[in-house]
């Protein structure tokens, strides 16, 4: 008896926009590193230059949920959604 093929995937899969704008954020910003600092003192996943995350998180450098309560608090604040945020960094280079 022939084998039958795999059932084909006509539709790409669609990504969940929003984790995927923070992950391109994430990456853009720090290269995914908690620990990450700039050349002017940004720093964090999201690349802070005001201070405020080392208030909110101060172990910042290795607390992963607590920079990431704090970045989606700042994206939904400023731009309404991580997808906005990522907009706004496509055009200007930085969020």
């Amino acid at each position: 008896m022939p084998e039958t093929a795999p059932e084909t995937v006509t539709e790409p899969i669609e990504a969940d926009s929003e984790a995927e704008a923070k992950a391109f954020i994430y990456f853009k910003e720090s290269s995914n590193r908690l620990d990450n600092v700039n050349s002017i003192g940004c720093y964090g996943l999201g690349q802070d230059c005001n201070d405020v995350l080392a208030t909110a998180c101060p172990d910042w450098q290795t607390n992963y949920a607590c920079q990431d309560e704090f970045w989606n608090g700042y994206a939904t604040r400023r731009y309404g959604s991580w997808s906005n945020a990522k907009e706004f960094w496509l055009q200007n280079n930085w969020w």
